[in-house]
């Protein structure tokens, strides 16, 4: 499993993370631009405003897995941490398992139903509110983010149960570093 967990930290440290900062940095630039064109020579792009907010949209799932993976989005621990120290250790990581499960489970359903609305986007060639672009690429991009965070999940489900065997595997530097459990 450490080693599927070191390919998976590759992936998205080498692989994933730059194409979304290149997909977060395009429309950012675009945006500036667009505010010069429509400050300085009042002219403007009918399609700038989709293209940024899709964009932006898109990074931001396709980087929703490596935040999980790495700790640094925002968990509410008040409720695990009371269930260890008032109930038993092992309660709190019971209690985080299940609710890694159920995040699991929530985000299949979301990436089969995802395919399915790809799909149907795709095929009725529905454009975006500029009628500049189509709408499939977002819908498919939101539903790869999906799969890639079932993934991160899985791993820190894992993790988790291993804490309650009393092992610690499958760490993360930045994490450890950020962690306030």
């Amino acid at each position: 499993m450490e080693k599927a967990y070191q390919y998976w930290k590759w992936f998205q440290d080498r692989f994933l993370a730059p194409i979304t900062a290149v997909v977060f940095l395009g429309p950012i630039l675009l945006a500036c631009v667009e505010v010069i064109r429509r400050y300085l020579f009042g002219v403007s792009w009918d399609w700038q405003q989709d293209v940024v907010t899709y964009f932006i949209l898109s990074a931001t799932y396709l980087f929703f897995s490596i935040t999980q993976r790495q700790g640094m989005h925002l968990k509410v621990t008040l409720f695990t941490s009371l269930l260890s120290r008032k109930v038993h250790p092992a309660t709190g990581h019971v209690m985080k398992v299940l609710a890694q499960l159920a995040s699991v489970l929530y985000l299949g359903y979301f990436t089969i139903y995802g395919v399915k609305v790809t799909q149907t986007t795709y095929s009725s060639g529905r454009l975006v509110l500029s009628q500049s672009m189509v709408f499939w690429p977002f819908f498919l991009i939101l539903t790869i983010g999906m799969g890639l965070m079932i993934i991160s999940f899985l791993f820190e489900m894992f993790r988790e149960v291993q804490a309650m065997r009393g092992k610690q595997v499958l760490v993360e530097e930045a994490a450890s570093a950020h962690s306030t459990d």
